[in-house]
């Protein structure tokens, strides 16, 4: 434990020495990244309560509709299976 408590804080002196790797660019592509992923999945959101009202669906039980009462739900699973495809870039 005392090795480790040594490494650490000669790891934060070290790194402190040293210039910031980030640099302006990769930030900036990484908060329209996080941005994006957050405003899709709000959207997902939003809309699946919606769509969950619209239809009267439950939580568990739910019969299946294969009419086109239920198209853009599906559209919107498939969104939020894209999404998570996005949140795997990070």
């Amino acid at each position: 434990s005392f090795g480790y408590v040594s490494l650490s804080f000669l790891g934060i002196t070290r790194m402190a020495q040293r210039r910031a790797p980030v640099r302006i660019f990769i930030f900036e592509c990484m908060a329209v990244h996080n941005i994006t992923q957050c405003l899709f999945n709000l959207y997902c959101f939003v809309m699946l309560l919606h769509q969950g009202h619209v239809l009267d669906l439950g939580i568990w039980g739910n019969a299946v509709d294969t009419s086109e009462r239920g198209y853009f739900l599906g559209s919107l699973i498939w969104l939020q299976y894209h999404c998570r495809q996005l949140q795997l870039l990070e």
